[in-house]
């Protein structure tokens, strides 16, 4: 018998992972329809774009379980059916001149949603690795006392405790003669 021609999916779930109105990263999804038969993953990236509101000059990429959809294959050649989920990935626009250029990395800011502030890291030289850098933030983070909660924990109104999740940022607001152990 002759095998089954590939069918494209007419309708996708995509989840993309989005900061909300708090700072929070939170996954949201969003069903995708109206898909042409003979659309491709680069135009289906087009379509991600527009529903998701994603400029057009930030990259963005499409996964399924985890393997990524290469933008010139067709989506009936992806192994993907109607209702499959893709995960999508907006990747942030690197500054090309310093990188192109060959130049050094000299300075690195550092800003995370669990961080009050952000900061930089000016001691860097030419043949900086990966470890050096987590040293230098380590050393940071020594020199600069951060408090971090190490797991997630509802608030009690009662008590006038807020809501935190695991690594949330906490900075101490009281005075030297504040209670032992309060932020």
């Amino acid at each position: 018998s002759m095998a089954e021609e590939p069918v494209a999916p007419s309708e996708l779930l995509l989840r993309y992972r989005r900061f909300d109105n708090e700072g929070r990263l939170q996954t949201a999804p969003k069903r995708i329809t109206g898909i042409p038969p003979e659309c491709t993953v680069g135009e289906l990236q087009q379509l991600v774009r527009e529903s998701l509101n994603i400029s057009p000059r930030q990259p963005v990429e499409l996964l399924h379980w985890g393997r990524l959809l290469e933008p010139t294959l067709l989506l009936k050649n992806c192994s993907l059916s109607t209702h499959s989920e893709l995960e999508v990935i907006a990747r942030p626009r690197l500054q090309a001149s310093a990188f192109t250029q060959g130049e050094p990395v000299k300075r690195v800011r550092l800003v995370s949603t669990k961080l009050q502030d952000g900061f930089t890291i000016d001691e860097l030289f030419e043949e900086a690795t990966v470890l050096d850098l987590k040293k230098l933030v380590q050393a940071h983070f020594a020199k600069n006392v951060t408090y971090f909660a190490q797991n997630k924990s509802a608030g009690d109104e009662r008590s006038g405790t807020m809501a935190v999740d695991a690594c949330d940022q906490l900075v101490s607001l009281g005075s030297a003669g504040a209670k032992k152990g309060v932020l």
